[in-house]
């Protein structure tokens, strides 16, 4: 299977890794990588309840296993909560599904939640 094609991954992003919160939503900052050569599609939410409705940008994070760098790049774990920065917003990262083709791993899309 061809990757995706650079042409394509035209965006770069901050991926910062924090640990786990602790009292009164703190977090400490463990790690954070320049993510390059991906494709970010952001999208506005609608969300109402009884008494508001408003909007929340999500979005998703295309990582292609050949051409996005850098190859090692931890976007869900145990012991930590990952953030995207794209264009001076924070984003959660809520989910990561793994695409294959054949054996091997071919692209990663990131579920982005609302902007922390």
């Amino acid at each position: 299977m061809y990757p995706i094609p650079k042409e394509v991954l035209i965006h770069s992003c901050v991926l910062k890794n924090y640990s786990e919160e602790v009292a009164f939503g703190d977090r400490k900052l463990i790690s954070q990588t320049v993510l390059s050569n991906v494709r970010i599609c952001v999208y506005g939410k609608a969300q109402r309840d009884i008494h508001s409705r408003n909007v929340k940008k999500c979005g998703v994070l295309y990582y292609d296993c050949r051409n996005s760098s850098p190859e090692d790049a931890e976007f869900i774990g145990e012991d930590f909560i990952g953030t995207v920065v794209f264009n001076g917003t924070e984003y959660e990262i809520t989910s990561v599904k793994y695409f294959y083709g054949g054996d091997e791993l071919h692209h990663l899309e990131v579920g982005l939640g609302g902007a922390v």
